[in-house]
């Protein structure tokens, strides 16, 4: 008889490699029923200065296609998602967006429980918009892309204050 441990051990092992047979089997592309997605890719910067964690959302310009989304790295690159990371985007004609928010004044669950002992009221945290408001709506900004399937679909964001 086994004892625990070592039951855990075996079963821990058989598991990773199971894992790892269905991983290394099979087409790597991923095949899905969805519509096909063109790449989309880019960068973001305000006043020529590359913005890490923007977000950037593409909003249909008519119709109520599936928009898409993405996060700028720290050099202010980003891919856009529709389903699941990096995609891509359906083809159409988007509005593009823009925003970066900073929050400050978030309490801890622990810290938030201190005010409810209290009877007081927590605090909202303050929410700063970093990029101009402008970018961050599909009826206030000027940004607009067309997708196209099989075509190199770049999208440069250079955002002034």
């Amino acid at each position: 008889m086994f004892c625990s441990a070592t039951y855990r051990s075996i079963l821990s092992v058989l598991g990773l490699m199971a894992i790892a047979l269905t991983i290394g089997c099979g087409d790597t592309t991923v095949q899905d029923d969805r519509p096909e997605r063109a790449k989309v890719s880019g960068k973001i910067t305000l006043d020529g200065a590359p913005v890490e964690g923007a977000t950037i959302r593409l909003e249909a310009k008519t119709g109520s296609q599936q928009g898409a989304i993405g996060v700028s790295e720290a050099d202010g690159t980003f891919v856009l998602t529709t389903y699941s990371s990096g995609d891509g985007v359906l083809p159409g004609t988007y509005m593009v967006i823009a925003t970066k928010t900073k929050i400050e004044g978030m309490l801890s669950d622990e810290e938030a429980n201190e005010y409810n002992g209290r009877g007081e009221e927590i605090p909202e945290p303050t929410k700063t918009e970093l990029l101009p408001a402008k970018y961050a709506t599909a009826k206030t900004t000027d940004i607009e892309i067309s997708v196209a399937l099989g075509e190199e679909n770049t999208l440069n964001l250079d955002l002034k204050k």
